[in-house]
């Protein structure tokens, strides 16, 4: 109720500006005879010469996009991009023109009104201009011995920031807090330093290390007892896992890494902090002591969803009571499962995102009812709208027989999102779901291709075998796949994932899945993950023959990378808010 009144008050707010402007014509003038053949001329006059500077400034593989001027009393268009086509040379084109007395018009034309191909799946400041602009910042700023890594870079609105690191050798001279960034406007095409350099103190440029790292120095400063450190190398340092010769690595429950740059250069404890510092490995053997999460046997996985699994339907996903979804065996099977072909995965949407700016992006959701969608927070969050894309399996061709797409601008974004007063971090609960007003299932061509995935009604456990699927990049910083992927990985409970990783610290409401330890390194294997455009994707595990959501793709340090598990939102954690979210709206 709340959210209704919100939104009534702010279309009153929101009024045509033909009835203010008639309004304010009347009280200004009691003569003028027909008030509405003037404003209505006005109107079509305003929305004439538009038309005709559109015409004479044509955007080659672009159009131009323009809002409606009788809300605001002025026509107002934005050059854009057809999708895989970016801006190429030009800085900004737009115009607008006063719909009032007068049609006074302002134009910023900069550049030639043409659009380049696009690198699939390429970021701003992965082009080439943007390395340029990043360099010459670097450069004017006088920051030496420093690159810009443009492999750790996050986007707000059209600003993207990517981290500068000094290079091997190398640390910070400066003592800033936070990491120093080249900031990137992706339209305007220009780079500044981010703080500005006054709020930055010390020595703004990298100066040669003054610590080395020694493997030795560990097993000195923090003694095992019957055991030693095993540390691997990474670009600044040494991170280290405690190996017992026992065998039961379980019984040192923290880890050591050492920097040889930044301000906390040297020695310090990772994942276990300072109350596990006290632990060593134990002479002998403990045959009380709990079974170690290393002596799980893992579920073999493989990279597709098999055949025969079972989905659900709304009535089974949203009961009155929770009890275990239910399902049809005749109506509800997955088709096919041999590979990933149309059909196989019917649960899967392909959403694009739109911004009040604009852009538009690529996530993906599962179908949960005739209505509803999962999917990322992340995905939503300063969203203004997002299509779903029904029946999607190839995005290059059209299938007529499977595919629809349906518009929603009702998006429901979990609470703790972005709030980090709980527990300090703003990415957990990375959760969002969506209201489609048209029936998903009624209008679909063909009722095989689309049908909700089932709920979960107990949490995931450690060692079992699970998939995700999306339409996402293929390596970090790569090319979006065409064609719908899916990939194997296992489950991990929190305490596996924080030892055999760099540094992930899981959430309550997080999943950690990827390939396990198979070689016994200290560290999760790459090679198997989502990655950049599979946001939002499920987290797919069989539950007694059901297909099932146990999670949705949050968020990860690259994409199958050693050591660095993939995040997941449990739905299972947040399902009374998913129960409660549906059942109120």
């Amino acid at each position: 109720m709340k959210l209704l009144s919100s939104l009534v008050l702010a279309n009153t707010a929101n009024a045509a500006w033909e009835d203010k402007w008639k309004t304010m014509i009347a009280e200004k003038t009691r003569t003028m005879s027909d008030v509405d053949g003037y404003i209505k001329f006005q109107l079509r006059d305003c929305i004439a010469a538009r038309e005709s500077l559109k015409a004479q400034n044509p955007i080659l593989n672009g159009q131009w996009k323009c809002n409606d001027p009788a809300k605001t009393g002025r026509a107002e268009c934005e050059a854009a991009c057809k999708n895989d086509w970016h801006d190429g040379d030009w800085h900004r084109m737009k115009f607008s023109i006063k719909c009032k007395d007068g049609l006074k018009t302002r134009m910023q034309f900069d550049g030639p009104p043409s659009c380049t191909p696009r690198e699939r799946g390429q970021q701003c400041w992965q082009e080439e201009w943007a390395t340029i602009k990043m360099a010459q910042t670097l450069n004017r700023e006088r920051i030496r011995n420093a690159e810009v890594d443009n492999t750790n870079c996050w986007k707000r609105g059209v600003k993207a920031f990517c981290n500068i690191e000094c290079k091997e050798g190398y640390e910070p001279g400066w003592n800033f807090k936070r990491p120093i960034r080249a900031g990137v406007n992706c339209v305007r095409k220009n780079s500044w330093l981010n703080p500005h350099r006054r709020k930055i103190g010390g020595n703004l440029t990298c100066v040669q290390s003054s610590y080395t790292c020694n493997k030795d120095h560990a097993d000195e400063q923090f003694p095992l007892g019957n055991g030693s450190w095993n540390c691997s190398s990474f670009a600044s340092g040494l991170h280290c896992m405690p190996k017992c010769n026992n065998g039961n690595d379980g019984d040192v429950r923290y880890r050591v890494e050492c920097r040889t740059t930044g301000v906390n250069k040297g020695w310090s404890i990772v994942h276990g902090q300072d109350q596990f510092s006290d632990d060593v490995c134990q002479f002998g053997t403990d045959n009380n002591k709990e079974t170690s999460n290393d002596d799980v046997v893992f579920e073999q996985t493989t990279d597709i969803v098999p055949e025969g699994l079972k989905t659900c339907t709304s009535d089974s996903n949203f009961p009155a009571t929770r009890g275990f979804p239910g399902g049809d065996d005749e109506d509800y099977r997955i088709v096919g499962g041999v590979t990933v072909e149309a059909n196989s995965i019917p649960w899967i949407v392909l959403l694009h995102v739109r911004t009040y700016s604009g852009w538009t992006g690529q996530c993906a959701g599962s179908i949960l009812s005739e209505h509803w969608v999962v999917t990322a927070a992340h995905c939503c969050r300063g969203i203004r709208s997002i299509t779903g894309k029904f029946g999607e399996h190839n995005k290059s061709q059209y299938d007529f027989g499977n595919e629809f797409s349906l518009y929603t601008e009702d998006i429901f974004i979990h609470p703790k999102y972005y709030d980090d007063t709980d527990d300090g971090t703003r990415m957990n609960y990375d959760i969002c779901l969506l209201k489609f007003e048209q029936d998903i299932l009624a209008v679909a061509p063909n009722k095989d291709s689309v049908k909700p995935i089932c709920l979960p009604n107990e949490d995931v456990t450690h060692g079992h075998a699970c998939w995700v699927a999306g339409w996402g990049t293929t390596k970090y910083g790569g090319y979006a796949a065409s064609e719908l992927q899916s990939v194997g990985v296992s489950i991990l409970d929190h305490n596996y994932c924080k030892d055999k990783s760099h540094n992930i610290e899981p959430r309550e409401d997080d999943i950690c899945a990827t390939t396990y330890d198979k070689d016994a390194d200290g560290l999760t294997d790459a090679g198997k993950d989502a990655c950049q455009g599979d946001s939002g994707g499920p987290l797919i595990c069989n539950r007694d023959g059901f297909a099932t959501v146990v999670g949705v793709v949050s968020r990860g340090n690259g994409c199958a990378y050693e050591g660095e598990p993939g995040l997941y939102t449990s739905t299972f954690v947040t399902k009374d808010w998913i129960l409660e979210t549906v059942r109120n709206n």
